[in-house]
């Protein structure tokens, strides 16, 4: 007697898992957290070191340049994202923006400082001391006057956000000639 064959089921169909491609970074600018934070720490180190460097006029303006430069390398180390000139500017910008940021805190505490007359007479004599005869009495009339703040304020945004911007596209453009 023949035996019936015992039914064997369909094997089912394995098909192989296809590896997850992480999201893709956003874009730079205050809406990616890696961009941010980096912007922020090479701020930091930028502003201490332009404060450190003040007496050598053209070395703080050497920093922020470097600052632009530096955000873009580590943002590119960090992510393994190369950038364009425009995205490095955008990097260098964000960068300028929290070193003014930081400034802008800085010349708020010099001018409650200076309301008191006491602290004032002692930063005029110790600008005295440093040889800054002349210009002791302006500076400290400048932080005094509205217009002088506003014009401090003014030019500082213009530099601190300049220079790093410029940085910024130029280590791009570099960083992506290298990676080549």
């Amino acid at each position: 007697m023949l035996e019936p064959e015992p039914e064997v089921a369909p094997l089912p169909v394995v098909r192989p898992e296809l590896p997850v491609a992480s999201p893709p970074l956003p874009e730079v600018g205050f809406g990616n957290p890696q961009a941010v934070r980096i912007g922020m720490l090479v701020a930091l180190l930028s502003f201490f070191a332009s404060a450190l460097s003040g007496p050598i006029v053209l070395l703080p303006l050497v920093w922020l340049l470097g600052a632009g430069f530096l955000s873009v390398y580590l943002y590119r180390r960090r992510t393994g994202q190369s950038l364009s000139p425009s995205s490095g500017a955008r990097m260098g910008w964000m960068t300028g923006l929290f070193a003014f940021i930081i400034l802008l805190v800085m010349l708020t505490v010099v001018v409650l400082a200076i309301s008191d007359p006491g602290i004032a007479s002692k930063l005029v004599e110790e600008m005295r001391a440093r040889g800054a005869d002349v210009n002791a009495e302006t500076v400290l009339e400048a932080f005094r006057n509205p217009s002088g703040i506003v014009q401090i304020v003014v030019v500082s945004f213009v530099v601190f956000t300049f220079f790093p911007t410029i940085g910024g596209a130029i280590g791009a453009k570099l960083l992506s000639r290298a990676s080549r």
